[in-house]
């Protein structure tokens, strides 16, 4: 019979593979959508007020597990911060900032700031 932090471990497993093919199906839709933007010559943002703390608390659980494989530690903190931006974008940007930060450091931290 499993223990309790076997099946805690687990969960987090799983959680992790739903979120990662959550950002999966967001860049195929991404890719998507810039064909059809790039043949148009018509490029749009969604400009809405959210909370960029939840988005950093997104991305550190996302690519936490795959800086802890790589012995780098991450630190991302999640501030409640107000913005008005495009959600999407600013996700995509944070998502080839922080891979690119764990795909080419092979020790040490990876630390994002936020100044409002």
């Amino acid at each position: 019979m499993s223990n309790i932090g076997d099946i805690k471990i687990l969960y987090s497993y799983i959680c992790s593979i739903e979120k990662n093919g959550a950002l999966l199906e967001s860049r195929i839709n991404d890719l998507i959508d810039y064909s059809t933007l790039l043949s148009s010559n018509n490029l749009s943002l969604s400009c809405t007020e959210f909370d960029l703390g939840e988005v950093l608390d997104e991305m550190k659980d996302l690519f936490g597990f795959q800086a802890k494989k790589k012995n780098c530690k991450l630190l991302i903190p999640v501030p409640t911060l107000m913005v008005k931006n495009d959600k999407a974008r600013i996700k995509q940007i944070l998502n080839n900032i922080i891979g690119n930060a764990i795909k080419f450091t092979f020790e040490g931290f990876i630390r994002i700031t936020i100044s409002p």
